[in-house]
């Protein structure tokens, strides 16, 4: 980045000359920071590349683990689809009406904001559990790797082990874990970082 700054502010052009002098700044100013951050958080670094060094080996000794991934999303757009089509049923039950006096069709009900509230609530907490359903899955992955068990050449042990045995607290964690992020992260605003 701090190349980047440099070599804008080296070569200037006539045209977007302004522009091009923030682009600069805001390049060397980020390059300034990131050098700072990877000082100051040297050891962390270090640490992470170790963890990094072994999830790599362990996704190429485990390949089919990346299939994961598009599995995930693949779940994760298909409980959003279900949720908006949920919450445009809710929404569409009544008989709609027309008043002259609206250009539009209303839809009036009672119980249709209750029904709302549950739908996000569905999507919400399915969201925290396929996060802690794939959470599992990895983390089984790479503990039978880790301890060198015989059978963790595939992804399906950890998916088999997650349904039969631990799916209640898989759903437990994921409600525990998702609802209880909010307020986290609201106080998390309003603390006071102190150093």
């Amino acid at each position: 980045m701090l190349a980047f700054g440099v070599l804008l502010l080296r070569y200037p052009n006539a045209k977007y000359a302004n522009l091009k002098f923030w682009w600069a700044v805001l390049s060397i100013a980020g390059g300034i920071v990131l050098l700072l951050a990877s000082w100051f958080y040297r050891a962390q670094m270090r640490l992470n590349s170790i963890f990094l060094y072994h999830s790599t080996r362990l996704v190429a000794t485990n390949s089919s683990m990346v299939l994961y991934v598009p599995v995930f999303i693949l779940f994760a757009f298909g409980l959003l689809a279900l949720s908006i089509f949920e919450f445009l049923s809710f929404w569409s039950i009544p008989n709609p009406e027309f008043s002259p006096l609206k250009p539009f069709y209303t839809a009036h009900g009672r119980g249709y904001v209750f029904l709302s509230v549950l739908v996000f609530i569905q999507l919400y907490w399915g969201l925290a559990f396929l996060k802690e359903f794939f959470s599992f899955c990895i983390s089984g992955n790479a503990v039978a790797w880790y301890f060198g068990r015989q059978a963790c050449n595939t992804c399906y042990n950890p998916v088999f082990r997650a349904v039969r045995f631990h799916f209640g607290s898989i759903v437990a964690a994921g409600f525990m874990i998702g609802f209880f992020s909010i307020p986290e992260f609201i106080v998390s605003l309003i603390k006071v970082h102190s150093r």
